[in-house]
């Protein structure tokens, strides 16, 4: 079949009506200000789990042993590392819709699943914050994207318009830069190879940063000293997670306008235009409180050899 046969086009409005109708653009967002009401006071919710919990065919209820557990030391960190890595996952997703309907001819939702290889997204993430993913100049590709028009509306005065442009631009540009920096994040997505801890640092009388609440995960680089050999490190990002809830709400009408736009051109639906005039990024991402803290500390440990077999996930071949 081709795209010109009846039956094609058919299923393809079928999905994406299903896609736009079905799509939460508020998920992130949704998950965020309830990560943020059980940091606040985590106590309601297991006074409710005790009371008994029920819906569907799922019911629960825990006891005094299981509450001393549930409200353990590590509760409130292990809620600050969710929303910090649910930033992350909102910008992979904004990123990830935002090139599907840069692609997509008649179907978004095809072009998120087919174009699912990470290394090529990270590629075009790349290229974008380079300013060099579309074919046409960054500021009128992300005028297309957004509201699928060059020109402003007229019922948007121009200072407006330009204003929100750049700070897309600029947002993007920190989103995209933040989402290939975040080895956090990925150690998070497979295996949960990442934990929640607190660290703080000091240089002497030069640099001291208080402890705050990090993410710690192992990494490993070239051995310099030893040839063919890896040296393991032990990383602490840090968590920043009032940033991050606050990025994520900043974000969620960026991925309602995409939304918005692809529902208009590919499903004849309505949206609403939002505008981005009003934001400050440096106003967010102002630490007053520990100005001379940084995204991420490493501290060396052992040098080890790779086993090239064990790398690649193959068996050792056993003594005949």
């Amino acid at each position: 079949m081709t795209k010109q046969d009846p039956k094609v086009s058919a299923e393809i409005a079928k999905l994406n009506k299903q896609f736009y109708v079905s799509f939460d653009t508020q998920y992130f967002l949704q998950k965020c200000f309830y990560l943020l009401a059980l940091l606040g006071n985590p106590k309601s919710t297991t006074d409710i789990l005790k009371q008994g919990v029920s819906f569907k065919r799922l019911r629960v209820k825990i006891d005094d042993e299981q509450d001393a557990k549930l409200l353990s030391d590590k509760l409130e960190q292990n809620l600050k590392a969710e929303i910090a890595t649910t930033y992350f996952h909102a910008i992979e997703t904004l990123f990830r819709i935002m090139f599907a309907h840069v692609r997509a001819k008649d179907c978004p939702w095809v072009e998120l699943t087919i174009n699912n290889n990470f290394s090529e997204f990270k590629a075009d993430v790349e290229s974008f914050t380079k300013q060099e993913y579309f074919t046409v100049d960054h500021k009128t590709g992300l005028s297309l994207i957004f509201y699928s028009r060059t020109d402003k509306p007229k019922t948007v005065p121009k200072k407006v318009w330009d204003k929100s442009l750049d700070n897309l631009s600029v947002f993007l540009d920190y989103f995209g830069r933040d989402l290939l920096k975040s080895y956090a994040y990925n150690s998070y997505k497979h295996g949960l190879a990442m934990f929640s801890d607190e660290f703080g640092f000091s240089l002497g009388e030069i640099m001291k940063v208080d402890k705050d609440d990090a993410l710690v995960f192992l990494s490993y680089v070239s051995d310099k000293d030893h040839a063919g050999y890896k040296q393991l490190q032990r990383n602490y990002t840090f968590t920043r997670w009032e940033q991050k809830w606050a990025f994520v709400h900043i974000l969620t009408p960026m991925l309602e306008q995409i939304v918005g736009i692809g529902n208009w051109r590919y499903s004849n639906g309505e949206y609403e235009m939002k505008l981005f005039d009003q934001l400050d990024l440096l106003k967010i991402i102002k630490n007053n409180d520990s100005p001379f803290q940084p995204d991420t500390v490493s501290e060396s440990s052992f040098s080890f050899k790779l086993d090239p077999a064990k790398k690649r996930g193959k068996k050792h071949k056993k003594n005949a």
